[in-house]
């Protein structure tokens, strides 16, 4: 499970980590210039949480590259939309 501690804060969860240090960077707008900016933020955050879901199985499965072929395919619809939305 991914932690992070800054002096007396405590923090888990993957996306709330990558959240939080952005607001503490010099980079705030990486979290959104605007409220459509943050939405669309929200959503590519959920699009990889899909896909960490999806590929995270295999880090714990001996016979993993037997079932990367059919998980990559499972996960083609969301590497679609972060390739389009990256361009």
């Amino acid at each position: 499970m991914p932690y992070l501690i800054d002096g007396d804060f405590k923090l888990t969860e993957s996306n709330a980590i990558n959240q939080y240090i952005i607001a503490r960077s010099e980079h705030k707008e990486l979290l959104g210039k605007n409220i459509q900016d943050q939405a669309r933020v929200e959503s590519l955050l959920g699009v990889f949480l899909d896909f960490r879901k999806t590929i995270g199985v295999l880090f714990y499965d001996q016979e993993w590259e037997t079932k990367l072929p059919g998980i990559l395919e499972k996960s083609e619809i969301k590497l679609e939309l972060l390739n389009n939305f990256y361009g």
